[in-house]
């Protein structure tokens, strides 16, 4: 449960990235980076729900704040079957961050 809606405010990719402002700094990102969260975004370039330039912006204002993240981009991939394919590299991910389970 997210009651302050912390996690949708900050991870929800476009909508949270354009809506809240157009400063990274607005979002909490930096959380991600004070509480060595480390993020693997899955995103096809070719999703028409969700433009995959929101993914890129938000992966590089990661990167540029220091926050442990993993950008992969499927060419020809939709909104719905990115992540399937990708499951196993972001059990490795997560499994291999810092806060990971080791």
């Amino acid at each position: 449960m997210d009651p302050g809606g912390q996690a949708r405010r900050g991870l929800g990719g476009h909508s949270a990235y354009r809506r809240r402002s157009s400063t990274p700094d607005a979002l909490p990102l930096q959380k991600l980076k004070e509480n060595k969260v480390g993020v693997m975004v899955v995103h096809g370039d070719a999703d028409r729900v969700a433009p995959v330039e929101s993914s890129r912006l938000m992966s590089a204002e990661m990167k540029k704040l220091g926050v442990e993240c993993q950008y992969i981009e499927v060419p020809g991939g939709s909104h719905g079957d990115v992540v399937g394919p990708n499951l196993q590299r972001l059990c490795s991910f997560s499994a291999n961050t810092e806060r990971g389970i080791k």
